[in-house]
């Protein structure tokens, strides 16, 4: 059951059983225990659901009884109640119940109980994580989420880190560690410095990036000089996104790197950045062979807004090269000139002596 669905269901069912309480409370213990003798499954299934209510001792061990009933509604209304309650001789059978059924109550109920729940959930999540069923691994680290319980929460860290590495729940699993943020980032170095897979560490790097912690950047430093450049590229990327001084003098080498996807998401990130210290460098790239990383530079420079790049952004505008490429922001295709990148720049540098070249152009529409 995905994320939202199942938070809607939940939110509903609190709901409609916190607005029916004080319904409850207009029957006695012994009257709702003539409707569990005689009345019809509806009719037991309020009462069971009022039992939760009653804070009656004997309603403990009544609920008990029905946690085997063979009726499921009968069944599920009781651990709703037995998680109101809190029963500590419930919780066991209640935890267990998640490979079995998969019903809101339950998860209900597993919140309610808080922190007594985590050392069965975690019990739970590792032998998941064994088995490898992966749907109920997520369906209970959003439990142990819920509860916030910072020893559950470095447990589901644990388990969705080692879901980076599966196509089909490494969104989910990135989502959720994102959900996580910092509290995940400890989990996540430990798994970085121990796998030797590339993919593995572009994986947890971008996840680190959605976090978007500083703390995630000793271990992007580390990896500036990797051997693979999908690895430096994706670092490159994350510098420009998590924000840091430190960062600069990364990029900045980059730009010579061997890798023009490298030296590309470089400068982008230089623009993301808005460091003047980063300026003269990327006017530099002006002259470049290439028409992407010339066309970037400018869109940089824009995006830092340095007055120095306004003569040598004009060298530029005589440039009708055609590129195809990827808007920095949007992420959409886009097909467009090279000139335009640098009166796009013009513009965002806002200073009278780009503007009056534009207008002379007729390029300042």
């Amino acid at each position: 059951m995905r994320r939202g669905k199942w938070l809607y269901i939940l939110i509903f069912f609190v709901l409609g059983t916190s607005l029916l309480a004080s319904a409850y409370k207009g029957l006695t213990f012994e009257e709702w225990l003539q409707v569990l003798n005689h009345g019809n499954t509806a009719e037991k299934r309020v009462a069971l659901e009022a039992m939760g209510y009653l804070y009656e001792p004997q309603v403990e061990d009544l609920l008990l009884t029905y946690l085997k009933n063979e009726n499921r509604e009968l069944r599920l209304s009781a651990v709703w109640s037995l998680g109101q309650i809190r029963s500590l001789l419930a919780l066991e059978p209640i935890v267990w119940m998640l490979g079995s059924d998969d019903d809101v109550r339950i998860d209900s109920a597993l919140i309610n109980f808080g922190e007594l729940a985590i050392p069965h959930l975690i019990v739970k999540l590792k032998l998941i994580g064994i088995m490898q069923d992966y749907e109920q691994g997520l369906r209970v680290s959003r439990i142990i989420i819920d509860i916030n319980s910072p020893d559950g929460i470095v447990e589901v860290a644990n388990f969705l880190t080692n879901l980076l590495t599966n196509e089909g729940y490494k969104s989910k699993a990135t989502s959720m560690l994102s959900q996580i943020g910092e509290k995940a980032i400890a989990p996540l170095m430990v798994a970085f410095q121990k796998t030797y897979s590339d993919d593995v560490k572009i994986n947890i790097l971008n996840t680190l990036v959605t976090i978007g912690s500083e703390k995630a950047l000793e271990v992007l430093y580390s990896q500036a000089e990797s051997f693979n450049p999908a690895v430096r590229r994706t670092v490159a990327n994350a510098l420009g996104r998590i924000k840091a001084p430190g960062n600069l003098p990364y990029l900045i080498a980059f730009l010579r790197d061997t890798d023009e996807n490298v030296r590309m998401q470089a400068v982008i990130a230089l623009g993301e950045l808005k460091d003047p210290g980063a300026s003269l460098y990327l006017i530099n790239l002006l002259s470049d062979p290439n028409a992407v990383i010339k066309a970037f530079a400018a869109y940089a420079l824009g995006e830092i807004k340095d007055v120095r790049a306004v003569y040598p952004l004009f060298a530029l505008l005589n440039d009708t090269t055609l590129l195809k490429s990827v808007d920095p922001k949007t992420g959409k295709s886009i097909e467009m000139a090279v000139y335009k990148f640098a009166v796009e720049a013009l513009k965002k540098i806002n200073d009278p002596r780009g503007l009056d070249e534009l207008k002379r152009r007729g390029l300042d529409k």
